[in-house]
């Protein structure tokens, strides 16, 4: 007897459980797709949207609506919050002044575009199926695509990143993160990647090995120099399309705020490659960059700081060198023909016994002095 009623009482808890499931798969099923999203403008103020939906879909937060071209929806705001229910695929958010953006419950999401709003952070963890994001010009300081193993195409420039991990992204075609803070950026996930914006950062190393696909860089106003820049140059993929590769490797636009470095040698190594390089002069486009550094014989006279230089034996002592400790020696045409690193004493030493007679321009930074080789 006793077992029978605790037979009736198991049945009774496994029944309960069995409903408590089914309720939860039904809500979960009921539960409605939504993207919200939240504005500092106010009430009665206009935004504009474009929404790609699977289907009908519903705004909520608004009090009117008109269709200002076929694509582009202008609502008036009836709240602060607008919330957008349905099948969304794809969203165009840009230019509304918002402050928050939450695409967590919209899985169907491929395609979002929300550039220059006032956004501090973005959560794509549960938008696996997205191939195209642009969240250019926001207040970003970090971007997880950790779980977005599908994006083509990436646009996270002039944002507040100080660092971009693209480590499960290897479908990326196109690539900007321009304007950022970053550091260090490792490409070698993204053997797809076809175009590369990395400019106007805080880059010191570029290795481009993995990237064989590669056919259009961006990668100016860095601190690229010296072994570093070299390094990148050896580090391009031929360029085997029919035209050839472009890459703009420094910033000529006047007052602009460059560091990096390109030499002539740097130039011929990308012209083996099958790349021409360009500088940039800001808005009015691009021209041939053929090796702009070291200056003229004429701009190091103008320099107040040089390093001191001394001769001994075909062997040059210099001091009061640059913070990094090296000086690299140019011809006059801009080829680096020699270098040394500053040892325990911060003197570096250099053998001249290589040089034939003439004048040379010795760098340490951004300190410029002639050096004249007797015979």
């Amino acid at each position: 007897m006793r077992m029978k009623n605790f037979m009736r009482l198991v049945s009774a808890f496994a029944i309960l459980y069995l409903s408590v499931l089914s309720a939860q798969s039904l809500l979960a099923q009921e539960q409605p797709k939504t993207i919200s999203m939240t504005t500092s403008k106010k009430i009665g103020d206009a935004i504009g949207i474009k929404v790609v939906a699977e289907g009908d879909f519903s705004l909520q937060g608004i009090s009117s609506y008109y269709f200002l071209d076929p694509e582009t929806l202008v609502c008036t705001l009836s709240s602060e919050k607008v919330v957008i229910s349905g099948e969304v695929l794809a969203l165009n958010c840009s230019d509304n002044e918002l402050t928050h953006l939450d695409v967590t419950n919209m899985p169907s999401l491929t395609g979002l575009i929300c550039n220059n709003n006032c956004i501090t952070s973005l959560d794509l963890s549960k938008n696996e199926s997205i191939s195209h994001l642009h969240c250019h010009n926001n207040l970003l300081e970090q971007l997880d695509v950790s779980k977005n193993s599908k994006i083509e195409f990436l646009r996270c420039s002039d944002n507040k990143l100080t660092r971009l991990d693209l480590s499960n992204n290897s479908s990326i075609t196109h690539l900007r993160c321009s304007g950022n803070e970053i550091k260090q950026l490792d490409l070698s996930p993204l053997l797809n990647l076809k175009k590369l914006f990395c400019d106007r950062n805080q880059l010191s190393e570029l290795s481009l090995s993995k990237n064989t696909s590669l056919t259009h860089l961006y990668c100016h106003n860095n601190f690229l120099k010296d072994e570093a820049m070299t390094r990148m140059f050896n580090s391009l993929p031929p360029c085997t399309t029919s035209s050839k590769g472009f890459i703009c490797v420094v910033n000529q636009e006047e007052g602009n705020d460059e560091h990096n470095i390109c030499t002539k040698d740097d130039v011929e190594i990308a012209k083996a490659k099958n790349w021409e390089v360009y500088a940039t002069l800001g808005s009015t486009g691009y021209v041939p960059h053929e090796g702009s550094f070291p200056e003229t014989c004429e701009d190091v006279q103008k320099k107040e700081v040089k390093p001191s230089l001394s001769l001994r034996d075909r062997i040059l002592h210099v001091d009061k060198v640059d913070a990094e400790g090296k000086v690299i020696i140019f011809s006059v045409d801009g080829h680096r023909l020699l270098d040394g690193d500053a040892d325990q004493s911060g003197i570096v030493k250099i053998d001249l016994t290589s040089l034939i007679p003439g004048v040379y321009l010795l760098r340490s930074g951004v300190s410029i002095a002639e050096l004249f080789v007797l015979k």
